[in-house]
């Protein structure tokens, strides 16, 4: 029998603004990303029974959402657009499910990394240890969906040197 998490899945992903903003950065380098083949991003959120209760946490993290989705493609945080969460919901699309199941044999690893508050893991940490306590680690930064950034970088997110995140 496969355990089940106590969480819930939400399924983040970029609509047709977010496409059309990495455009105007940079037509060239994006030229080929498109809604159908950038992928998604997968959020653990607390186990939720409903609809509503799910919307209270997107409500509650979608500004982490911006952020892990953005500084994947563009550092640059000058160039990043405004957002509130009305515009969040016109740029990504939430997808939830409430059964959580762990097709792996090995125990979950949490691990501790930076990638927001300018990518220092230590503050990133301490932060988030502020604001969850009792949670181990920060959740950010996550890989990008479609294995390219602007860096010039192409495939698997790799962490910063000296961050403490091991892949």
């Amino acid at each position: 029998m496969l355990p089940w998490l106590n969480r819930t899945a939400l399924v983040v992903r970029p609509k047709q603004p977010f496409f059309d903003w990495e455009m105007s950065l940079d037509p060239e380098f994006f030229a080929d990303e498109t809604p159908e083949n950038y992928g998604s991003i997968t959020y653990l959120l607390p186990e939720c029974c409903c609809d509503e209760e799910v919307e209270e946490y997107v409500r509650e993290y979608w500004n982490l959402i911006v952020e892990a989705t953005l500084s994947c493609v563009w550092e640059d945080r000058a160039d990043w657009p405004q957002m509130d969460y009305e515009t969040f919901r016109q740029w990504f699309s939430c997808e939830s499910d409430w059964i959580v199941l762990d097709l792996c044999s090995d125990p979950l690893e949490y691990q501790t990394h930076g990638g927001i508050d300018g990518h220092d893991p230590q503050v990133a940490q301490s932060n988030w240890e502020k604001a969850h306590p009792g949670r181990v680690s920060h959740p950010l930064p996550v890989p990008c969906p479609s294995g390219r950034h602007k860096s010039g970088r192409k495939g698997p997110w790799v962490p910063p040197s000296g961050t403490g995140f091991v892949m």
